[in-house]
């Protein structure tokens, strides 16, 4: 597998911090952020699914996926445009491949696509998370 790869060192960013787009995996409720919601035009009843790196585990991403993927619904209250999903198992598997020892990880969304054989994928920044602990 030849992957292009994207990290908080390599990757230039022309939005502050607080304006990127991200996903977060937490124990409870995963979810993405509205800019990430919006540059990926989601909407509540698509699906997504998530890929790992089999090369670099620390390595994930985004598919935008029609048939398999986990259900995104609307989350309540005041984060009306943030879209949710629920997977404790997936939160735990990428927490633990980044060696972070919290219950929750924000992780950078790359909006810009590439292409793995027929899939069409985003790349998780899975560095950012680390990088905003130490801030």
């Amino acid at each position: 597998m030849k992957l292009k790869t994207f990290n908080a060192e390599t990757l230039p960013t022309s939005q502050s911090r607080e304006g990127d787009p991200t996903i977060s995996f937490a124990l409870a409720t995963s979810y993405l952020n509205d800019k990430a919601v919006q540059a990926l035009n989601l909407e509540a009843g698509m699906n997504i699914s998530v890929h790992q790196s089999e090369d670099d585990p620390s390595e994930w991403f985004l598919e935008v996926d029609t048939k398999n993927g986990f259900p995104l619904k609307k989350a309540s209250g005041s984060y009306k445009k943030v879209l949710v999903f629920a997977s404790a198992a997936l939160a735990h598997r990428v927490l633990e491949s980044i060696g972070m020892d919290e219950k929750r990880a924000t992780c950078r969304l790359v909006t810009e696509p590439i292409k793995e054989g027929k899939l069409t994928l985003y790349p998780i920044i899975t560095s950012y998370a680390k990088r905003k602990l130490e801030d």
